[in-house]
């Protein structure tokens, strides 16, 4: 278990901003230690999280199930709906009829991954050989109960950010970023933020549009589709072979390519089952 600080010396020793082809890696030192400023400069304790029996308006304040709350410097998770009923009771026990106290985390550490109460503005933990960083932009602002982070990995949006890139990896942008593991989706708006497949329980019907929000270049997405009329497509698609037919099972491989600024091409091959 290191301090930031210690990080970001790691982080120093470890990438290159000397000799060849170490352009990107140095980007991404760079931004690491750009991150870990920040955390080290901010106050990062959660005061609006305090447990109080009134609202800021003078009413009183309601708790739901599964709502966090700080007493006595401990954090606590709402068991049943309550008002007034403060965590900690007078002679110091807990008030178990309505809150638990929670295991919770810390921003001065990145430590391995342990189910608990992520309550702080950023979060990063280790899980296995990879950093995750717990993306607030999908789970809101309030503490979050982590359980199973390998489960919640694969979640669409996924809790968890890969902050793991492949160094060895030649990149040359910033939309190049690690890829994750394939999920099953449904619709026919392609998202290139990670690799998927579309329509693998039921063919998907209609026109294909693309949708390039995060998108990782070289994403790679397949898409069953099944329907009596060729479906449009953006004009960014490159089609390099196959054709459809219709009313038959059509099976459209898409790999997204970053070009410059906000223009992509992607390359598209269509094929059908084949008799073997």
């Amino acid at each position: 278990m290191s301090t930031w600080s210690e990080i970001k010396q790691l982080i120093i020793n470890k990438i290159p901003d000397t000799g060849i082809n170490v352009v990107t890696p140095k980007r991404i030192r760079d931004s690491m230690n750009a991150i870990i400023d920040q955390i080290i400069a901010s106050t990062p304790d959660p005061i609006e999280f305090q447990w109080s029996a009134t609202e800021p308006n003078g009413d009183s304040k309601t708790y739901e199930i599964g709502e966090a709350v700080i007493d006595d410097n401990r954090w606590f998770i709402a068991i049943a709906q309550n008002a007034n009923k403060k965590p900690v009771l007078p002679d110091g026990s807990i008030n178990t009829d309505f809150w638990q106290e929670e295991n919770a985390s810390t921003t001065r550490y990145i430590d391995d991954w342990s189910a608990k109460l992520f309550t702080y503005p950023v979060e990063i933990v280790l899980r296995g050989k990879k950093l995750y960083l717990l993306d607030r932009a999908v789970v809101g602002t309030a503490p979050y109960q982590s359980t199973d982070i390998d489960e919640e990995i694969l979640e669409d949006p996924s809790p968890w950010y890969d902050l793991s890139p492949d160094i060895g990896e030649a990149y040359t942008d910033t939309q190049s970023r690690s890829a994750q593991s394939l999920i099953q989706r449904t619709g026919t708006v392609i998202a290139f933020d990670r690799p998927a497949s579309y329509g693998d329980v039921t063919a998907e019907t209609g026109n294909i549009t693309f949708d390039f929000t995060n998108a990782i270049s070289g994403t790679a997405q397949v898409l069953r589709i099944n329907t009596a009329t060729k479906p449009t497509l953006p004009a960014s698609k490159n089609l390099l072979s196959g054709k459809f037919l219709p009313s038959v099972d059509n099976f459209y491989y898409f790999t997204a390519i970053f070009i410059s600024g906000n223009t992509w091409r992607v390359d598209l091959t269509i094929s059908q089952t084949q008799v073997y």
